[in-house]
């Protein structure tokens, strides 16, 4: 399955801020913000018990695709499809991805602690980390030296054949010269070591 389309991702979510708007006269202005409103009208749902499988149903599409739309362009970013979780429609913000449908569900379902206006206040922290994680990389990589262990600048390995500089596993025989691979370039979405 591709990636889900923007266009109708985009609808579903304007259906759900004109359906909020018309049952229970909340408005939803696409600002971050606003998910705590959202969350709000999901707990009214459940205020009768648990939904029933149509309606579940509907209000799990309506309310993942607004969340999703809101984070997106709350933070700037994209609809994607996660090849971890196929047909599953994710989004990508900032360097991270995030299942905006499931937690929809999972708040929908009535699950404790869970809710809309967390997973889009969680992205920025989450990017900052991977900010801060990247950072610490380059600074023990700096250009003046070369920059990072890779195919043009092969790290050092030690007696148990991880990279002196940074403790990431490499490629060669213990004690000689081998390329690093488990640091790879900022950018490219890589786990980098902490």
């Amino acid at each position: 399955m591709g990636a889900p389309e923007p266009e109708a991702m985009r609808s579903i979510a304007a259906e759900c801020v004109t359906l909020v708007a018309e049952e229970s006269g909340r408005r939803l202005d696409w600002s971050i913000e606003s998910l705590s409103e959202l969350d709000s009208v999901c707990a009214g749902l459940l205020a009768a018990g648990p939904l029933p499988p149509q309606r579940l149903d509907l209000w799990w599409k309506l309310v993942g695709a607004c969340t999703g739309e809101v984070v997106i362009r709350g933070y700037g970013g994209q609809w994607i499809s996660h090849p971890q979780a196929p047909g599953a429609f994710a989004i990508s913000v900032l360097g991270v991805t995030a299942f905006p449908f499931g937690t929809a569900h999972r708040v929908l379902s009535g699950e404790p602690f869970k809710s809309l206006a967390s997973l889009g206040r969680a992205l920025p922290p989450s990017a900052i980390a991977r900010t801060q994680a990247e950072l610490r990389v380059l600074q023990r990589f700096p250009a003046s030296a070369g920059g990072l262990p890779g195919e043009e600048n092969p790290g050092r390995l030690s007696q148990t054949g991880q990279c002196e500089c940074c403790a990431a596993d490499c490629a060669g025989p213990p004690g000689a010269a081998g390329r690093v691979t488990g640091v790879r370039p900022v950018g490219t979405g890589a786990a980098l070591p902490s």
